[in-house]
């Protein structure tokens, strides 16, 4: 399966706000890493429409944004970059480090959540689910672009069902 890529930032992008940087690219977390952007790929669609995705690119990334339109686009990479470490959360266990051989290393290169407790993540994962709920509404606005479904504060969850509250078993 080719490699997934992101709609608003690359993966390389993604895997370095993720501190997943030293991950090698034919590791085991790469293939779960590619099938987090895929499902976020989707989500974002499904969330703020193919249109609202299209317009918000128009604009070029930058990180010292001056335009409402620069905020927007530097708005919709966090997201993304956010939605992924979301999924991650989800999709992997709490991890305790092999000290053998060496294998220390590669479990700080590698994971995101090195060292962080189960009631750590829940509260990270609520947190990320909030704040990325505020931003795909900030994202899908109520510019006419947009081709998604109205999205309001009041209708709960814009993204399905997905919440911090999934059974520790989900798959991505």
């Amino acid at each position: 399966m080719a490699a997934a890529v992101p709609i608003f930032s690359t993966k390389d992008q993604i895997k370095k706000s993720l501190r997943l940087g030293g991950m090698p690219k034919d590791a085991d977390g790469d293939v779960i890493l590619d099938n987090a952007i895929r499902i976020v790929r989707t989500g974002l669609r499904d969330a703020i429409g193919q249109g609202r995705i299209e317009a918000i690119l128009a604009t070029p990334y930058t990180e010292e944004p001056t335009s409402d339109a620069q905020h927007l686009r530097l708005l919709a990479t966090v997201t993304e970059a956010d939605w992924v470490q979301y999924r991650l959360l989800m999709s992997t266990s709490v991890r305790v480090p092999d000290t053998t051989s060496g294998r220390l290393q590669t479990f700080q290169d590698e994971g995101f959540d090195r060292t962080m407790l189960y009631e750590e993540r829940q509260i990270l994962m609520r947190s990320l689910w909030e704040q990325i709920q505020t931003a795909l509404l900030q994202l899908r606005g109520t510019d006419p672009i947009g081709d998604g479904p109205p999205l309001t504060k009041s209708s709960g969850s814009i993204v399905g069902a997905e919440s911090p509250m999934i059974a520790r078993s989900s798959i991505l």
